[in-house]
């Protein structure tokens, strides 16, 4: 009866102990952080006892399962989003303050909220963090590992509970692999160091270090959000990650080579950014925005050769085929490299199909993956294919699963800088000899119609006269015999690009005759006007012999020689233009058509500008007694048709003009 006595007294208090903290303490203490009036939620934090305390810390607030320490540090996080530090304190609404006055209010605020984060983080120490996470299992340790600025507080709460770092919310990442994934490198270095003095042998930090569900490592996570200093302190520090790869079979050399941007040979750059990318120095970095970004652009590209470097020398030490390089590692090979012991509370049937799972898409990926050499062709990366070939030469072998080794894919894709590299290669018959599993050699890729990013769109005003440039400039250097190589449907080179660019041929026709017409219809307009304007002669004729009373007016002979210029060229400009509406073969765009196009809009240029000359001069016999003042004012806007004419029409001419006279390559 004693021991029923007192274990009902015992419920009772504990019924009244939380009755009080809910009505009393619970309820006011989430609210005043929602306010964020920090004094009085660490009053009632501090006049609580160590059991009220812990209760209070793992009492969720949110709907989401967020506990009053989650609360706050993503209060902190939306904060530096808005790149606002005073954002947090909104609700001083003292208008009569002055700028000075609410800074240091927000100071003082914000140095309150850090203390009162800090008591928070000191109650966690004698409890397991499992007792804190969230409805998706994130711990506080987990959402300050996600925050760059918070490295602080990460440390302390790691170093007060070191098993935090072992657990996986519900996408299986540990804070450590969070860490790396936010590119928070002070936090992953500390992280690391904690592991480190607990485990010398790194096996934690491997362990810690790889996401269970998809196998992917710290070092994919930093390669793939081109956090490139991160990459190289994970390389230099544990470069067990180089050889890891993820549940698709890919390494952190595979992921590398798809960023196309992070090299200097694949990346988009305008002619001014090409200038400044190797005119500039850092001394004019706080001076000019566009020479900053041209800066950093440089400092990626420098970060990810040098990390490109680390991963190769790292394999080089394997044997090529069974190393992230080669990527051909054998099935049970990727399993004990993906494997994961942790302690997550996965259920075993769970685990069971995970595996059934990854063992059928490992044996999938073993045939049908490309290795890294290959992705970097692809790309048009051509320091990845270069070094790779320096280290490797046994990668010039690599195939995808349509029998297309790395010179038919820089062809496909149109990667010059990567098909340039390639035939500086002392085994380049090796590859142009290799044909596909459909037949096709490297001539039959090139014959193709290219698919063009934005930034690589072929310059040529006719695209069909690039096509071709691209062909035959593929087409010189190589032997005679591949021309007439025919593929597994009987067809030549020369045969497979005439019927890919059949619609290509049509739009360009299209185009052409389009602006032939309007052209012509210009030309022959102006050709009238001149020839009118050149039998009325301004000052009349003298009937006594013929000859026109102002011959002996300089701008007379202006407005004569004018005139006769106009006309040739406006004629000049009808045939050009009339010869093209003739000319119907595709091989004509490559020179034929665009320089008859280019002569013919050239005399349409001149044509209309002395035409305007010749009325200049005409005009001038009217006025020279009237604005004797104005005339050079009169004569600039009777020009300022031709200025917008020419400015207007001035890419089309260049782009035409450099592509048919100036570029012999595309």
């Amino acid at each position: 009866m004693a021991m029923a006595a007192q274990s009902k007294e015992t419920e009772n208090i504990d019924i009244d102990r939380l009755t009080k903290l809910i009505a009393v303490n619970a309820g006011e203490f989430s609210f005043r952080i929602e306010k964020k009036d920090w004094d009085r939620a660490l009053q009632i934090y501090e006049s609580c006892d160590l059991q009220e305390k812990e209760d209070l810390l793992r009492m969720k607030i949110t709907r989401s399962g967020d506990t009053a320490l989650h609360r706050l540090l993503r209060m902190t996080l939306k904060d530096e989003e808005k790149g606002n530090a005073a954002a947090t304190f909104l609700y001083i609404k003292d208008s009569a303050a002055t700028s000075q006055n609410k800074k240091e209010k927000a100071a003082s605020l914000e140095k309150k909220k850090e203390n009162f984060v800090t008591q928070l983080v000191e109650g966690l120490k004698f409890v397991q963090l499992t007792y804190f996470a969230d409805d998706r299992k994130n711990t506080p340790l987990h959402l300050a590992a996600t925050m760059e600025n918070r490295q602080q507080i990460c440390t302390k709460m790691a170093s007060n509970q070191p098993d935090g770092i072992s657990l996986r919310n519900e996408d299986g990442e540990t804070p450590l692999f969070l860490a790396a994934l936010y590119g928070s490198k002070d936090s992953f270095i500390n992280l690391c160091n904690i592991c480190c003095n607990n485990d010398p042998s790194l096996t934690k930090i491997y362990e810690y270090g790889t996401r269970s569900k998809e196998g992917s490592t710290v070092l994919h996570c930093a390669i793939n959000e081109e956090y490139f200093d991160l990459a190289l302190e994970i390389v230099h520090q544990f470069p067990e990650f180089v050889h890891r790869v993820d549940r698709r079979g890919y390494s952190p050399l595979h992921l590398l080579a798809t960023k196309s941007a992070a090299f200097k040979s694949s990346c988009p750059r305008t002619w001014l950014q090409d200038t400044l990318y190797h005119c500039v120095w850092k001394t004019v970095k706080c001076f000019l925005e566009p020479i900053v970004v041209i800066l950093e652009m440089k400092e990626k590209h420098r970060k990810s050769i040098e990390i490109m470097n680390m991963l190769l020398s790292e394999l080089q030490s394997h044997n090529y085929m069974n190393t992230a390089a080669g990527c051909k590692p054998k099935c049970d090979e990727v399993f004990e490299l993906i494997r994961i012991s942790n302690n997550s509370d996965f259920d075993s049937n769970q685990e069971k199909k995970d595996s059934k799972v990854s063992s059928e898409s490992s044996q999938k990926n073993k045939t049908e993956r490309e290795t890294p050499i290959l992705i970097a062709a692809k790309n048009g990366i051509r320091e990845l294919v270069e070094k790779n070939l320096h280290l490797f030469p046994e990668a010039m072998y690599d195939t995808n699963p349509e029998g297309k080794n790395v010179m038919h894919i820089a062809l496909e894709n149109r990667k010059i800088e990567v098909y340039k590299a390639l035939t500086d290669w002392t085994l380049i018959k090796d590859l142009l000899h290799h044909n596909d599993k459909t037949g096709n050699n490297a001539l039959h890729h090139a014959a193709r119609v290219g698919k063009y990013p934005p930034w690589m769109a072929p310059k040529a005003v006719l695209k069909m006269q690039y096509e071709i440039k691209w062909f035959e400039s593929i087409k010189r250097p190589l032997p005679k015999n591949m021309l007439a190589h025919q593929n597994n449907e009987g067809k030549t080179p020369y045969q497979t690009f005439m019927e890919t660019h059949e619609d290509l041929v049509k739009n360009d026709t299209d185009w052409l005759m389009k602006t032939t017409d309007s052209c012509t219809l210009v030309a022959a307009l102006i050709a009238t006007v001149a020839f009118a304007t050149s039998a009325s002669l301004p000052g009349g004729i003298n009937g006594d012999n013929g000859e026109p009373f102002l011959q002996q007016d300089r701008m007379f002979e202006v407005f004569a020689i004018s005139s006769l210029v106009a006309l040739c060229f406006s004629l000049t400009a009808v045939l050009m233009f009339l010869s093209i509406l003739t000319s119907h073969e595709a091989m004509d765009f490559h020179v034929y058509l665009p320089r008859k196009l280019l002569i013919g809009l050239t005399a349409l240029f001149i044509s209309i500008a002395s035409m305007l000359v010749s009325f200049c001069g005409g005009h001038f016999f009217v006025l020279r007694k009237i604005v004797k003042q104005a005339q050079v004012v009169e004569y600039l806007v009777a020009f300022l048709p031709v200025m917008f004419f020419i400015i207007a029409q001035c890419p089309l001419y260049v782009k035409l003009l450099w592509a048919t006279l100036i570029k012999d390559e595309p």
